[in-house]
């Protein structure tokens, strides 16, 4: 899979597989809880023969625990202890480590659309979606709010780029704040500072296609420098940016995050203080069933 990127961007030259996550955990708001949004910089055309779209979702699974290369996840529900919402109309909850239907799918999102991902705080503890402001999915409950959480991308079927807005100073749409438990807000605000961009995930291979078959997880990072640069396979640490698999160089831009999976059918299956320095994305290399 060969990937492009520039900061906080993230692209695929295939039809599936491009997982990407947050290099470090996502900034923590008291009024609300955590909020990251990506833009889509090449979605689906006037038509598309992909039932799986743009998926988005949270881990507790640091991206240096994901492991690149050939074992990099093809799908971000292969990263253990990860919520996704997303696919082709499904939603991952690793603690029922089952799948369940919702009412929105990802595959007709359009160039300049934006989506974002609010996980309500304590004690709603919820999973949302939202497109252009509006709340257009429910996701799972009961996640980890008191644990550091990274965002996670899954560039599936139609959708072949996004950029990551800075979590610091993204607002959150009006439609959300309905969503989050009536309190009166903190000084304290964010608890991250410094901003965050994509790493690129390694994974335990599985597919969801088949029955569930674990695998244990490492990482491999890559790094290059320069604007847009093709991706190769480099190692990361430091800086942070996006990553891919497997590879080692110099200087850090992207990551990747590894996985444990769990099967998908073919209906298809914390608060942390982060140093203030950048962050990014990172990806796995992969081949999907």
């Amino acid at each position: 899979m060969g990937i492009e990127y520039d900061c906080g961007t993230a692209a695929k030259d295939e039809a599936m597989c491009g997982v990407v996550m947050t290099d470090r955990p996502l900034p923590y708001d008291t009024s609300f809880g955590y909020y990251f949004e990506i833009t889509v910089l090449a979605g689906a055309g006037e038509s598309t023969e992909y039932s799986d779209g743009l998926t988005l979702g949270v881990t507790t699974t640091r991206p240096e625990e994901v492991r690149g290369g050939s074992d990099a996840p093809s799908s971000c529900d292969e990263i253990p202890e990860t919520w996704a919402v997303g696919f082709d109309g499904q939603v991952w909850d690793p603690i029922l480590n089952d799948w369940s239907a919702c009412n929105w799918c990802g595959k007709d999102l359009k160039e300049g659309q934006k989506v974002g991902l609010l996980v309500s705080k304590s004690p709603v503890d919820q999973l949302f979606i939202l497109v252009d402001g509006a709340v257009v999915a429910e996701g799972p409950r009961n996640i980890p709010t008191g644990r550091p959480l990274y965002g996670v991308v899954d560039l599936i079927g139609s959708t072949n780029a996004v950029a990551l807005s800075d979590p610091e100073t993204t607002p959150l749409p009006p439609a959300a704040l309905q969503l989050v438990p009536k309190a009166v807000p903190s000084s304290s605000g964010r608890s991250e500072s410094g901003r965050i961009a994509f790493r690129l995930p390694s994974r335990q291979t599985r597919s969801r296609n088949e029955s569930k078959k674990g695998t244990s997880s490492s990482v491999a990072g890559g790094s290059v420098a320069g604007d847009k640069v093709a991706f190769e396979m480099p190692s990361f640490h430091g800086s942070q940016s996006f990553l891919a698999p497997s590879v080692s160089s110099v200087g850090s831009k992207f990551a990747l995050p590894s996985r444990k999976a769990a099967s998908k059918h073919h209906s298809s299956s914390a608060h942390s203080s982060a140093g203030s320095t950048s962050s990014k994305l990172a990806f796995p290399k992969f081949n999907r069933r």
